[in-house]
C-alpha cells in the first residue's frame, strides 16, 4: 500500500505431509503370542479407550474414573516400559464416560467418544498430539443409530467413521464429504456383530481396510472378518477369532503398531493379577508381514507397505543381496530372491514430506542344509569307548531325535558340527540316522558303527581229576 501503481509481492508455500508408514495387509490374528502385563491403574482404575501417535513415541488412554484422557511419553517406540505419565485432559464437561479416543493422521485432531451422551466430540490440538493443546470444536450425535457406543476410528484419509455398540451389538458406518470434520457425518449402514460378540468393545482395520478387527467382554476375544471391498462393512465375512481370556477378561479396546508386529488389548480384569490390577494393558507379539523366514535362492512373499507423505525412497540398508525396494503410489514394495544366508535388519528411509521416517524389518534367510560324510564308521568292540566320530554341517541350527545310535552312544551339535560319543554296550551293526534341524530342506547325517563281541577263549578238555585216575 501507499506508493504509485498497483503491486502484489507473490510467492508459494508448500505445506508437505508428515511421513508414516504402515503395513499393507498381511495381519494375522492366529500369530499371536503374550509377552507381558502393564497396569495403567496410578493414572486410570477404568481404561476403555486406547491409542497412539504415528510413530509409538506416544500413548493416550481414556477411562471412567478419571473421565479425562491420559498421555504417556515413550522413550522407545510401541514399548510401554518406558513410559512415563506426562498430563491429562479432562474431558467430564461433555462426556462423563468416555469410552473411546482416536486421531486424526496429523495429530492435530482428537475424537472422544462416550456412553453417558452418545456423542463423538471433536479437540483440535495446536501442537500435533499434545493434549495440553486440546480446544473443544464440536460433538455429533450418533443416538439416532445407537446408545452406550464403546468405540471409534476413521479409515485412512478421514472420509469414513466407524463406531461399535454394545447395547446394539454392530458397527455403523459413516461417510464425512469432509475430511476428518465429523459436521459432515451422515450415517451409511450397519453390520451386525451378533454372531461371534453380543458385546463389542473395540473397533481396528488393517491400513488397507481388507480386515477388520472386533474385541469384545461377551467372548473375550478378538474376532477378524474379511472385507471384500475396503472399509465397506456390508461386505465383511468372519474368518477366524483369538481369545485373550487368560490374560483379559473385560476387554475393552485394541490397538496395533504401525507395522502389525504387536498387538494392545486394554482391559478391566487381568486373571493372573485379579481385580487388584484394576486395569492395564496386555501385550502380544505378531508375525509381522515385513518379518520374513525364507530359504537361500528362494523368492520372498513380497512386502508392501503404504506410506504418506513420502514422495519415494532413499537408499535401503542392510537388504540381503537379491532385494530391491521400489515406491510407487504410495505403496513401498520389497522384492527378489536372497543369495546369501543371514540375518538382515533393513531399513528403508521414506524421501519427500515431513520428518525422518525409515520402514524397517527383518529378513532371515537360512542357508540349505548339508551334512558332510562322518568322519569315520568304525568297528570296535562292545563297551569300549567310541573314538569320537564329528559330521560337518551347514545350514542347520541343531538336530533332532537319532535313530539306531547303539545303546549307550549320544549325539550332540555345535558350531555346524555333530558329535557322536560314548560307550556302545550292545552287539551290532547300526546305520545310525540324524536329522537336521533349522536351515531348509529335509536333510539327516548318517552312517555306520559296527560293535563286535569281546573275543573269549572256551577249553574243551576237562580238567585232570586225580580221584578218578587208576593205574
Amino acid at each position: 500500500t501507499g506508493g504509485c501503481g498497483s503491486v502484489n509481492a507473490t510467492g508459494t508455500i508448500t505445506v508437505s505431509v508428515e511421513n508414516t508408514v504402515s503395513s499393507s495387509g498381511g495381519l494375522d490374528i492366529s500369530t499371536a503370542s503374550y509377552v507381558q502385563f502393564f497396569p495403567v491403574n496410578t493414572e486410570e482404575t477404568q481404561p476403555m479407550g486406547m491409542a497412539f501417535n504415528n510413530d509409538g513415541t506416544k500413548m493416550f488412554i481414556t477411562g471412567h474414573s478419571g473421565d479425562d484422557v491420559s498421555e504417556y511419553n515413550l522413550s522407545t517406540a510401541f514399548d510401554l516400559s518406558t513410559r512415563s505419565y506426562v498430563d491429562n485432559l479432562s474431558v467430564y464437561s461433555r462426556e462423563r464416560e468416555p469410552t473411546g479416543i482416536t486421531f486424526s493422521n496429523d495429530g492435530t485432531k482428537m475424537f472422544i467418544i462416550g456412553q453417558y451422551n452418545d456423542k463423538v466430540l471433536q479437540y483440535s490440538l495446536s501442537t500435533a498430539f499434545d493434549i495440553s493443546t486440546a480446544n473443544f470444536v464440536q460433538d455429533f450425535s450418533v443416538s439416532g443409530q445407537q446408545t452406550n457406543p464403546q468405540a471409534v476410528i476413521f479409515n485412512n484419509d478421514g472420509t469414513k467413521m466407524f463406531t461399535v455398540c454394545a447395547s446394539d451389538d454392530e458397527v455403523n458406518e459413516y461417510n464425512l464429504s469432509t475430511a476428518f470434520n465429523i459436521s459432515t457425518l451422515s450415517f451409511v449402514q450397519n453390520f451386525s456383530l451378533a454372531a461371534n460378540e453380543t458385546l463389542p468393545t473395540g473397533i481396528r482395520f488393517n491400513n488397507d481396510g481388507t480386515k477388520m478387527f472386533i474385541i469384545g467382554n461377551a467372548g473375550d476375544d478378538v474376532n477378524e472378518y474379511t472385507l471384500s471391498t475396503a472399509f465397506d462393512v456390508s461386505t465383511a465375512s468372519h474368518e477366524q477369532v483369538f481369545s485373550v481370556a487368560d490374560k483379559e477378561q473385560i476387554p475393552t479396546d485394541l490397538v496395533f503398531n504401525y507395522d502389525y508386529s504387536k498387538m494392545y488389548i486394554i482391559g478391566l480384569f487381568h486373571p493372573p493379577i485379579g481385580y487388584a490390577s484394576q486395569g492395564g494393558i496386555s501385550e502380544y507379539n505378531l508375525t509381522s508381514p515385513s518379518v520374513q523366514t525364507v530359504c537361500v535362492n528362494d523368492a520372498i512373499t513380497n512386502i508392501t507397505l503404504n506410506t504418506t507423505g513420502a514422495t519415494g525412497i532413499g537408499t535401503p540398508t542392510n537388504l540381503p543381496t537379491g532385494l530391491t525396494a521400489s515406491w510407487s503410489s504410495n505403496v513401498l514394495t520389497i522384492s527378489g530372491t536372497p543369495t546369501a544366508s543371514g540375518t538382515f535388519n533393513y531399513s528403508i528411509p521414506l524421501t519427500g514430506g515431513c520428518g525422518t521416517v525409515a520402514a524397517t524389518g527383518t529378513i532371515t534367510v537360512n542357508d540349505v542344509n548339508t551334512a558332510a560324510a562322518p568322519s569315520t564308521d568304525p568297528t570296535l568292540c562292545v563297551n569300549t569307548a567310541l573314538t569320537d566320530i564329528t559330521i560337518a554341517t551347514t545350514g542347520a541350527t541343531g538336530i533332532g531325535t537319532p535313530t539306531d545310535l547303539p545303546a549307550g552312544v549320544t549325539a550332540s551339535w555345535a558350531n555346524d558340527l555333530i558329535t557322536i560319543t560314548g560307550t556302545p554296550t550292545a552287539i551290532g551293526t547300526y546305520n545310525y540316522s540324524i536329522p537336521l534341524t533349522g536351515g531348509c530342506g529335509s536333510v539327516n547325517a548318517t552312517g555306520t558303527i559296527t560293535v563286535n563281541e569281546d573275543n573269549t577263549v572256551v577249553s574243551l578238555v576237562a580238567p585232570f581229576n586225580s580221584s578218578e585216575s587208576t593205574l
